[in-house]
């Protein structure tokens, strides 16, 4: 019987050393996952101030289309008031 006793014990140390080794190795992959959605955190930050950039360079470009409009409206009025003081 001690012969059976030394054989179990040895097959549960065995156990909790192929146990030891999984929890490190879950814990391994838990870090690895929480780098990983950190990553994908900063690179969800980057897009959305690239989105905000993109957004206020239209409006930027929305802003000059309409000065341009405004400023081709003037010029076609000094062109009509030209052409009106010429006629007379």
């Amino acid at each position: 019987t001690m012969e059976v006793e030394d054989d179990i014990l040895a097959e549960f140390e065995d156990i909790e050393r192929r146990m030891a080794g999984m929890e490190k190795t879950i814990e391994e992959k838990e870090k690895a996952l929480e780098e990983r959605d950190q990553v994908i955190d900063d690179k969800e930050k980057a897009i959305e101030e690239k989105e905000k950039a993109l957004e206020e360079k239209d409006q930027v470009i929305e802003e000059k289309e309409k000065a341009l409009e405004e400023k081709e409206k003037a010029l076609k009025e000094k062109d009509r008031l030209i052409a009106e003081l010429r006629t007379r």
